[in-house]
C-alpha cells in the first residue's frame, strides 16, 4: 500500500501493485477538494491509465462528478484515460444525466482488464 485516508465519511487507499485508487463511502463538500487532490496526485504518480475503484462508493454530490470530468480530460490530454472500476448503476445515472459519461478520457469497466461499459 502507498497511502491511505479515511476521515469516517471517505475511505481513499493507493496501492502501486497493481496501480490502483480505491473509493470507500460518500464524495461531498466536506472531502470533495482532498479527494481532488489525491486522484489528480495519483494520476501524476503512476504512468498508464489512472484506475478508480469505486465499487464502494456510497455517495457523491456534483462537486465530485466534476473532479472526476475534470480528471478524465487531465488523463485525455496526457494519452491516457480515467477508468473507474465497478461504477455503481447510480453514479452510471448521474454521469449520464449530467452528459458526462462520454468525457474524453473517461472509461467504465465492470472489472480490471474489461471492455469498457455501456454509461
Amino acid at each position: 500500500m502507498v497511502f491511505s485516508y479515511d476521515d469516517g465519511q471517505l475511505r481513499v487507499t493507493l496501492t502501486d501493485d497493481p496501480p490502483r485508487v480505491t473509493v470507500y463511502g460518500t464524495v461531498d463538500l466536506s472531502n470533495v477538494a482532498f479527494f481532488g487532490c489525491l486522484l489528480g496526485t495519483a494520476g501524476r504518480l503512476w504512468a498508464g491509465d489512472l484506475v478508480v475503484d469505486v465499487g464502494g462508493l456510497e455517495f457523491i454530490d456534483v462537486g465530485g462528478l466534476r473532479v472526476l470530468a475534470a480528471l478524465a480530460l487531465t488523463e485525455h490530454a496526457r494519452d491516457r484515460r480515467l477508468v473507474l472500476l465497478r461504477a455503481s448503476p447510480y453514479l452510471r445515472h448521474l454521469l449520464t444525466m449530467a452528459d458526462w459519461h462520454a468525457t474524453p478520457g473517461l472509461e467504465l469497466a465492470d472489472a480490471p482488464g474489461d471492455p469498457p461499459a455501456p454509461p
